[in-house]
């Protein structure tokens, strides 16, 4: 039984039919070959996933995914055109359309594509449920900063869990770097009360990577210098997700500002030093030592233990905090050990 549907905006009838008689079998397709036609068209009836051709007879397709976009916020899109300029790509993904397709393709990389739209759906379902319990949760307790428990923080990271086991890559990511991040925590001069807004943002500093930014975020080869530049917009999605949750703009900001740089080298405003708050140095350096542990994880122990020690070394007052490299190097050995079966 085909549970999916799928419309096909292309004005060539040659790749029209072409890509109807591919998903045909695998999925219900409607085409049509003018936004005009599309829009009546979607009067009446829903669709799963929308592909888009940028060059229509009738209008830009940009400005028609964009206007699609609006109406339509839980249908999947994808663009399949001929036609595409860097600023066309850039300007497509910051729509939150990570799946694009230059004619010509691989077929079996557009039905990768098409299973990577329906997984996305998925993906950002399960995201929608996590802010929606959050908000319910903000109107029962206030604050979730203040108020929430044990009870409401296991909630949290359940649901985070599964969000991350759907996307693959990223089980258990959360965990992990919370792992690293409370070691360090406990070496400094903070109160412990705030181990709550460390541990909650652990919990939830990636879901926008995991969600909008999926499936460039898990790609295994080199990114494009367009794909780079969404990626970067993560932590804004990832704050613009929670915004409704009650949760403090400080706790936004941790968040927001978990990719910034000691040098002001980083993203998303180039903060340097100690205008970065100290939670989002926490997440940047955790996050810094999972990638290098899981990178250079074919090293013997030793030798493991040694070259990522010299790296963090490396990027003292670069991208990572100076105190906070100091803190490692004083636990080093023993977090080390801890975390190197993650």
């Amino acid at each position: 039984m085909k549970s999916k549907n799928i419309l096909i905006i292309e004005d060539e009838i040659g790749p029209r039919e072409a890509l109807r008689i591919i998903l045909k079998n695998s999925y219900e397709v409607e085409t049509v070959a003018t936004g005009k036609q599309a829009l009546m068209l979607l009067e009446k009836t829903g669709f799963d996933l929308i592909t888009i051709d940028l060059k229509l007879p009738d209008i830009l397709g940009v400005k028609l995914l964009e206007t699609l976009k609006t109406r339509f916020p839980k249908t999947e899109f994808m663009v399949i055109t001929g036609y595409g300029s860097y600023d066309n790509l850039v300007e497509i993904y910051m729509m939150g359309v990570p799946l694009v397709f230059i004619k010509p393709f691989e077929i079996n990389d557009l039905s990768l594509g098409i299973q990577h739209a329906f997984h996305r759906k998925t993906i950002l379902n399960h995201i929608d449920d996590l802010v929606d319990w959050l908000q319910k949760s903000s109107l029962e307790k206030g604050s979730l900063l203040k108020k929430s428990d044990k009870k409401t923080l296991e909630k949290i990271k359940k649901q985070i869990l599964d969000i991350e086991q759907l996307t693959g890559f990223y089980s258990g990511h959360g965990n992990n770097v919370l792992e690293i991040a409370a070691k360090m925590f406990a070496m400094l001069a903070v109160p412990k009360k705030e181990f709550k807004v460390l541990e909650l943002a652990c919990y939830l500093h990636h879901l926008g990577k995991m969600g909008i930014c999926y499936p460039i975020s898990i790609k295994d080869q080199s990114l494009t210098t367009a794909e780079q530049i969404f990626l970067k917009t993560y932590p804004h999605q990832t704050a613009k997700q929670l915004k409704s949750c009650n949760l403090s703009e400080d706790f936004l900001q941790i968040l927001l500002h978990c990719e910034e740089h000691y040098d002001g080298t980083g993203y998303p405003s180039g903060l340097k030093g100690e205008q970065i708050p100290l939670m989002s140095q926490l997440l940047h350096f955790s996050n810094h030592l999972l990638s290098l542990i899981r990178n250079n994880s074919f090293y013997s122990k030793k030798s493991h233990f040694l070259d990522i020690t010299e790296l963090i070394v490396s990027d003292k007052g670069k991208a990572l905090s100076p105190l906070l490299v100091d803190v490692y190097l004083d636990i080093n050995k023993e977090l080390f050990q801890e975390i190197q079966m993650i």
